[in-house]
């Protein structure tokens, strides 16, 4: 177990968003307040309410680091120190239309879920023992010169649902992100991701590999991928079944001036060469919305499979493409 501070208190003040005004500030960001709702709703408080007004004054100019916006803690492992942000959420979190409930942690893939995604061993697994993963990486490329510079693990434990979001804050930090990745990955025992088959597990496998590892733990793990249970039971009725399509004509969730994808890896660059942090917090943001996302799709693709004949599905062209699968 990693010794992470659960306290979740943030202050950020209003001259940190004219500062980033005055620099260059990313399309697509958006302003201190908004950012603040974000980060109230995946159960981070922020403001400075009761704070002295010698803090609230107090200068929160990116150059003081990550460290310094988020509530997260440097972790010191043997191969050096990463970032680690973690937050637990009560079962009951409402996640768009769904509770984080919906998904109880003893119950186990249905076995036309199972077939789907092509691996028996599935069947024996529950998902209190899996890792719902997502990462955040330099770029969109799988080989040697693609970081993982977020990583994203949300587990259930203790009856909460815990997720972990590891930043290395620079490149000489990924040993230690490997590590930290590596003892949390003992305790588990199989994999649920987005399109984690094609492009989340190859990522981080070449990261422990050029890292010095023979092999990543996990790396021959079962892998419930729901990008492809999603497209059989979706692509009739939807043009698109990315998750954030998924999350709008699905799961009830409405992103509110998320970061686009595809500007995380300048935001991070951004971070390396002039040290703008500020930007990496809704990052952050979009990680754990990802993760959350997770947890209450496989939770609605495993309802909807587990009784084909006796579902309920919410469209008729749905009904349809649930047939043909089953």
């Amino acid at each position: 177990m990693i010794p992470i501070s659960l306290a979740c208190n943030v202050a950020l003040g209003d001259g940190e968003g004219t500062r980033l005004s005055a620099r260059r500030k990313p399309r697509g960001m958006k302003p201190a307040a908004g950012l603040s709702q974000e980060l109230q709703k995946l159960g981070v408080q922020v403001g400075a309410d009761g704070l002295s007004s010698a803090l609230k004054e107090r200068d929160l100019s990116p150059a003081r680091g990550i460290e310094s916006l988020m509530p997260g803690q440097v972790v010191q492992t043997p191969r050096g120190s990463c970032f680690v942000v973690e937050t637990r959420y009560p079962v009951d979190h409402r996640h768009g239309s769904h509770l984080l409930s919906a998904l109880p942690p003893h119950e186990r893939p249905c076995p036309l879920l199972v077939r789907l995604a092509r691996d028996e061993r599935l069947a024996s697994l529950d998902f209190g023992s899996t890792i719902f993963f997502d990462i955040e990486t330099t770029g969109l490329g799988t080989g040697s010169g693609t970081y993982a510079f977020m990583v994203g693990f949300g587990t259930f434990e203790g009856g909460q649902f815990c997720l972990r979001q590891y930043l290395m804050r620079d490149y000489d930090e990924e040993g230690a992100l490997l590590y930290l990745l590596s003892e949390q990955m003992r305790s588990h025992a199989w994999w649920v991701t987005f399109n984690g088959r094609s492009f989340d597990l190859p990522v981080l496998q070449t990261r422990f590999i050029c890292g010095g590892h023979p092999e990543m733990p996990l790396a021959r793990a079962p892998h419930l991928d729901l990008l492809y249970p999603a497209r059989r039971l979706w692509r009739k009725r939807l043009r698109s079944c990315a998750l954030s399509s998924l999350e709008t004509h699905v799961l009830g969730l409405t992103r509110e001036s998320d970061v686009p994808g595809w500007l995380i890896p300048d935001l991070y660059f951004d971070y390396l060469r002039h040290g703008e942090a500020y930007p990496l917090c809704q990052v952050f943001v979009h990680n754990a919305l990802d993760i959350l996302s997770l947890v209450t799709l496989a939770a609605r693709i495993n309802t909807i499979m587990r009784d084909p004949p006796a579902s309920t599905a919410e469209h008729p062209t749905d009904t349809y493409s649930l047939g043909v699968i089953y």
